[in-house]
């Protein structure tokens, strides 16, 4: 393939169409939304929980904290920023290494002598699931923003 052949391929997989649309709406739409249902969640077990209100209030701005991170990354894809790409990455690998300790601490807690039974039932498998999934899905975008020509092609 010549140079002209595969400059003229890299011009047609320019623009934020396919995945790469897809991962921007996903940063800009649903990590926000899923943020938005944490912080309910977490106002609802304030409420039923008073002796909680200040664990959940930290995991709340926590979570807005690391939404707001994911909406900044994905507007800076669909703009085209400079940098743009690697402010992706660094979210995916912050959630990434947040997806990691959970399943540590819930591994944890499986072998902890010291944790409660009943507990310990009520939280591996939703813990487990969710860690597995947050590392599953930040282990295949990351594995996309590395490898993609259409990346490549659109943030030179």
């Amino acid at each position: 393939m010549s140079s002209q052949d595969s400059s003229a391929a890299g011009r047609g997989l320019q623009g934020v169409q396919g995945w790469l649309l897809v991962l921007c709406l996903y940063l800009l739409i649903l990590v926000p939304l899923l943020a938005l249902l944490g912080l309910y969640g977490a106002w609802q077990g304030a409420s039923r929980s008073p002796t909680l209100q200040n664990a959940l209030a930290f995991e709340a701005a926590f979570e807005f904290a690391l939404a707001l991170f994911g909406f900044y990354a994905g507007l800076s894809l669909l703009q085209k920023r400079a940098g743009a790409v690697v402010i992706a990455k660094l979210y995916f690998i912050v959630m990434l290494t947040l997806g990691v300790l959970v399943m540590g601490i819930v591994l944890l807690g499986l072998v902890s002598q010291f944790s409660d039974p009943a507990l310990a039932r009520q939280l591996r498998g939703p813990a487990t699931v969710a860690a597995l999934r947050q590392i599953i899905l930040c282990g295949l975008w990351l594995l996309y923003l590395e490898r993609s020509a259409r990346i490549r092609a659109t943030y030179p």
